[in-house]
């Protein structure tokens, strides 16, 4: 009996450390999602990054890379032709949203998730914790895979 219990304890154990980063997030992409969300974050882009910059972004539907996608939350990686690739954070629907809640872009080191993680929910309030922890793993480990 006591043998079964370990071993119960044990299977419990490795599918908790086995489970995905990304589990339950949504990361769901097609055509017609990049071609109504591109001009939106463009236009975002380009309304809230330092006017120095902001004429100089260009977001295309072939631009957006990925999403990912918890509740009404969005975190969306895009190409914008002015500086690094951010991952633009909305609180809802890019195409519907007046602009984005934070912006993120550049590298981040294989030791920084827990970080990246503080970072997103100090940055993007009300992120759901799933969303941030998926987005900390994905820029500092997920990228290579």
């Amino acid at each position: 009996m006591k043998t079964a219990l370990f071993f119960s304890l044990m299977a419990a154990a490795a599918s908790a450390v086995a489970a995905p980063p990304c589990g339950g997030v949504d990361r769901s992409l097609d055509a017609a999602m990049r071609a109504q969300w591109a001009p939106a974050i463009e236009a975002h882009l380009k309304a809230q990054l330092d006017p120095r910059v902001g004429p100089l972004v260009r977001v295309q539907a072939e631009d957006v890379l990925h999403v990912f996608r918890v509740k009404r939350w969005h975190i969306v990686h895009v190409i914008n032709h002015a500086t690094d690739e951010p991952f633009v954070f909305y609180a809802e629907n890019p195409a519907h949203a007046p602009a984005y809640r934070t912006v993120w872009a550049g590298a981040a080191a294989f030791g920084e998730t827990r970080e990246m993680e503080k970072w997103a929910r100090a940055n993007a309030p009300g992120i759901p914790k799933k969303l941030a922890g998926c987005f900390a793993w994905y820029v500092t480990r997920g990228r290579a895979q």
